[in-house]
């Protein structure tokens, strides 16, 4: 966004037997309507395991109606109560002739801490909205109950590999992150 530009997303959440199971809603930017969005939501015992995206657009040559513009899919894959791997794919609807293969970015999480990860502590349907709605904080690592310590993305072909180290407060949860790649996190609580 901008400097001063505000994006705002509202969501109406349906829940079947206390599960989020399906999100919809619109996202505005100082205050015109970008996209109509729905999300379902797919579990795997009791843990979501799959979330898909469809953000639509208001059709140039119809107004009033809306249509596909792209949507994003996350193959969740847990191991225990960490996820052991996230697979993100983004897949844009084609215009005219022209075919943009999908865009897949896949993490493989691994070496998780026996400590507490701040994330968890946040409502499980904040969560799960986070794989797509707050992708640039890895908001989807709020479904792990522990801190991974190691990291392997793929994108297009491209792998990379780091590692964190955490220090911890007296509570077992993390005070600061390091990784191999110079990036550090400091966590602050209230």
């Amino acid at each position: 966004t901008e400097l001063g530009e505000t994006t705002l997303t509202k969501l109406d959440l349906i829940y079947t037997t206390g599960r989020l199971t399906s999100a919809s809603g619109t996202t505005e930017s100082n205050g015109v309507l970008l996209y109509k969005s729905t999300n379902d939501f797919t579990y795997n015992g009791e843990k979501v395991s799959k979330v898909v995206t469809k953000m639509n657009v208001e059709d140039s040559e119809n107004p009033g109606q809306f249509v596909l513009e792209y949507d994003v899919t996350s193959n969740i894959t847990f191991a225990g109560n960490n996820i052991s791997n996230w697979k993100l794919a983004t897949t844009t609807v084609p215009l005219g002739p022209i075919s943009i293969p999908p865009i897949v970015l896949e993490s493989e999480l691994s070496n998780y801490d026996i400590n507490k990860n701040p994330f968890a502590t946040l409502p499980m349907a904040y969560n799960i909205l986070s794989t797509h709605y707050n992708t640039s904080n890895q908001g989807i690592l709020g479904l792990s109950a522990n801190n991974y310590q190691a990291v392997k993305v793929t994108a297009m072909g491209v792998s990379q590999s780091l590692t964190m180290a955490y220090t911890y407060d007296e509570a077992g949860y993390p005070k600061t992150m390091n990784s191999n790649a110079g990036d550090k996190l400091t966590f602050l609580y209230k």
